[in-house]
């Protein structure tokens, strides 16, 4: 809770020892290491955390260089920084560091147990005030009130009551403060048991935690309506079901444990002779948990598997109702035979359901009956001797022996009710062992989730760099982002990468792409146009560019400091979030948001997920040039908007990739001036598909090559076309007539692949 509500930073003194230390380097030295100790929390599973290294400060004749980002509020002293995101990953395995062997142990009550022990070290305190207030409940039931009315009965039977009557009173007056208590004990139990937000929110966080730190490629290795139904449903039955359920496990238990005292009390009690016949019920009733036990656990087998399948079938109806009813809106472009497909789906889906849950229902409820017949059972044959004792006492008593010495009223209230008691303790046992077999179903399936890799690939890099370390290999070649946009500045390099679909639909939309044959080498601060090729082919060579994707065969590298963001070109909107607050989440002020949202033709006060197509692409690109990011790999960013937004944004974003500031992009949009600076930052990289963005900044881009003028064919460093697997690079020698300073073109050049390698000619 308090990652999430800190936007999963990691806090100081608790996740990181925090530290401000001076840098110094001598002459020739090119690296430093700053050691940072992270505190090792054993058996603790939380969500991966990060926190910033960041440069603050630099002296007297040294450059500080890297990405400029937007802190203040009105512009008027934009930030400059150097800085790394550290991130925390978890290796703890939920729960409790659990082993995965041992998930099916016990029939899948071992899981449930360390699943109670995660939630014992979560809540603490508040975990045994519960169970202790839960605990007085039988002995209420059980103890006191079975007493009291034993001992008024004997009273008020007694020859002589006047004697006996302010006993009587005591005794109202203590069954009175027992109910106060149990009534505190409620109290205490509702408010510290935590079974919402300490259990079923909390597993919901951590679900949500763990899908927005997945790689893009792991969010495909399980469908989106498991995830739903896992922290809709699979939480609610672990909560419900595992964590409720063992303290009433532990309160039944107590409460079989006071009945069958109760008996022995009751026989010991009496001042006759002992015998092992008054034993009888005792041990009868001893014999009942064991064998009721033991049928339990033979039914384990079918009853995981109706529970599973029941699962199965209610996920199928989730999964369609919760597609119509967020695709609502967008209904009315389906047929009527489409709808009435829906509608028979989801028939389909219920029918199969309800069979399946009726399954479920009928083997757990004869798992119950089991020993409800068997409590019955016993009852009815004590009861009965319980009434034949009385019977006998009573001969006794009328034949002049003493009351005290025979089983009298009070005793055969007191068996009747610890008869009726212990079986309803027994069933109450064997039933909540039933509900948690169902949680570990529900369990296994969410700590499926919750175990997958965050961040896979940067853990799998971490790895690696350590290994390189141990083995004394590691160096230090970040490249060095040089303000001069005509410095190298080091590539995004695809090494004979190929990459293979193993099952249809587990990466999205992408597909097999071989480039097993070639060498690609991406320069950074340039414009890349990748067309040609099927759609698939395109999302995964620019999915592998930005680092989204790790080839199948061959490798990927690039520059340390370099973090592509990929952009889409159908944007999603925040939910319940206006247009004025998704623009302040870059770091805009309310009134600079306001106004830019105005300037884009939107209303702010208009929520993010209900704008159209096209303000919503817009949305998503002033957005992502705000931010301000080294590397941006869009997908056809402008291919929704009209003609002269196209004109409008295309012109932003190349003035962005010039290394013009996000303040001057701003104020083009506000005060409606378009003068590039002769003074502006490094090119940024800019990899692109469709044609929306050369047709926006060229108007001849669609005439043939003979007559494009030299602006046009260079807006484009290096096109790459996936029809015939050819690269265009070009030499920097132009004037652009557009831009009021020189922009880096180049004369057309034409790389062909033979042999794997890339020739010239």
């Amino acid at each position: 809770r308090e990652a999430f509500a800190s936007g999963y930073a990691a806090t100081p003194g608790k996740d990181f020892l925090a530290v401000d230390q001076r840098i110094c380097f001598a002459d020739g030295e090119s690296s430093k290491e700053v050691p940072i100790d992270i505190p090792v929390t054993a058996n603790n599973w939380q969500p991966t955390r990060w926190f910033l290294v960041e440069i603050t400060d630099i002296s007297e004749d040294s450059e500080l260089v890297g990405p400029s980002t937007v802190f203040d509020q009105e512009f008027e002293n934009e930030g400059h920084s150097t800085y790394a995101r550290v991130f925390i990953l978890q290796q703890e395995v939920w729960p409790a560091d659990c082993p995965r062997n041992s998930w099916k142990k016990w029939a899948g009550l071992w899981l449930v147990l360390y699943y109670i022990k995660d939630r014992i070290r979560s809540r603490k305190g508040k975990y045994w005030k519960t169970l202790l207030s839960l605990l007085y409940v039988p002995f209420h039931d059980i103890v006191v009130s079975t007493m009291v009315q034993k001992f008024l009965i004997d009273w008020a039977t007694h020859n002589d009551r006047n004697s006996y009557s302010g006993w009587i009173v005591l005794l109202v007056a203590m069954q009175a403060c027992s109910t106060g208590l149990l009534r505190y004990s409620d109290t205490v139990q509702r408010l510290d048991r935590g079974r919402t937000g300490g259990c079923r929110q909390e597993h919901r966080w951590q679900l949500l935690s763990k899908l927005l730190m997945m790689d893009f490629e792991d969010h495909f290795k399980f469908p989106d309506s498991k995830w739903f139904y896992s922290a809709i449903v699979n939480v609610d039955v672990i909560v419900a079901d595992g964590y409720w359920q063992f303290f009433m496990l532990i309160t039944n238990i107590f409460g079989l444990v006071l009945s069958m005292v109760m008996m022995l009390y009751a026989e010991v009690s009496q001042k006759g002779e002992l015998s092992w016949d008054k034993f009888i019920p005792f041990a009868a009733f001893a014999m009942v948990l064991p064998i009721s036990g033991w049928a339990i656990f033979r039914r384990t087998g079918i009853t995981k598997q109706a529970l599973e399948e029941r699962m199965d079938g209610e996920q199928a109806w989730v999964d369609t109702f919760s597609w119509i009813t967020q695709s609502g809106p967008r209904l009315y472009s389906m047929g009527p035979r489409e709808l009435a497909r829906l509608e028979r789906s989801f028939t389909a889906e219920s029918k199969l359901f309800v069979s399946r849950h009726q399954n479920a229902r009928d083997i757990i409820a004869d798992s119950i009956w089991v020993t409800r017949y068997m409590g019955y059972a016993l009852y009815c044959i004590f009861i009965g001797w319980a009434a034949m004792n009385l019977a006998d006492g009573r001969k006794h008593i009328e034949e002049g022996g003493l009351p005290e010495d025979y089983y009298g009223p009070g005793d055969f209230v007191v068996a009747a009710r610890i008869y009726s008691k212990f079986g309803q303790y027994l069933t109450l046992v064997i039933g909540t062992v039933v509900k948690m077999l169902k949680a570990s179903v529900s369990l296994e399936r969410v700590a499926v989730l919750l175990n997958l890799p965050e961040h896979n690939s940067k853990f799998r890099r971490a790895q690696e760099e350590i290994a390189r370390q141990d083995a004394g290999k590691i160096q230090f070649d970040t490249a060095n982002p040089a303000p001069d946009c005509a410095v190298h500045r080091g590539t995004v390099r695809l090494e004979n990468a190929s990459f293979v679909v193993e099952k249809k639909g587990s990466v999205g939309p992408c597909g097999d792409l071989d480039m097993s044959k070639s060498v690609l080498e991406f320069p950074l601060g340039k414009v890349i146009y990748v067309r040609g090729g099927s759609e698939p082919e395109q999302l995964t060579l620019l999915a592998m560019i930005a680092g989204l994707l790790n080839p199948t065969n061959g490798s990927r590298s690039c520059p340390e400091n370099i973090h592509p963001s990929m952009l889409s070109s159908t944007p999603l909107g925040c939910p319940h979030t206006t247009v004025m607050e998704a623009l302040q989440l870059t770091g805009l002020s309310p009134r600079v948001a306001k106004r830019l949202a105005l300037a884009l033709g939107i209303d702010p006060t208009h929520e993010t997920e209900r704008l159209g197509p096209a303000q919503m692409q817009a949305m998503a690109l002033m957005r992502l040039l705000i931010s301000n990011p080294e590397m941006v790999v869009a997908i056809r960013p402008l291919s929704i908007m009209g003609r002269v937004y196209q004109r409008r944004m295309a012109h932003l974003l190349r003035a962005w990739q010039l290394g013009v500031m996000p303040r001057t992009i701003l104020s083009w949009l506000v005060d409606e001036e378009e003068v590039v600076p002769a003074k502006r930052g490094p090119a940024r990289t800019l990899v692109i598909t469709g044609e929306e963005y050369f047709r926006a900044n060229s108007p001849d881009f669609d005439l043939p090559e003979t007559n494009k003028t030299d602006s046009t064919r260079c807006l484009a460093d290096m096109t790459v076309s996936l029809d015939n697997r050819e690269w265009l690079h070009r030499q920097e020698s132009h004037m652009s007539s557009r831009w009021a300073t020189p922009l880096t073109t180049a004369q057309p050049m034409l790389i062909t692949r033979q042999g794997g390698v890339c020739k010239a000619a």
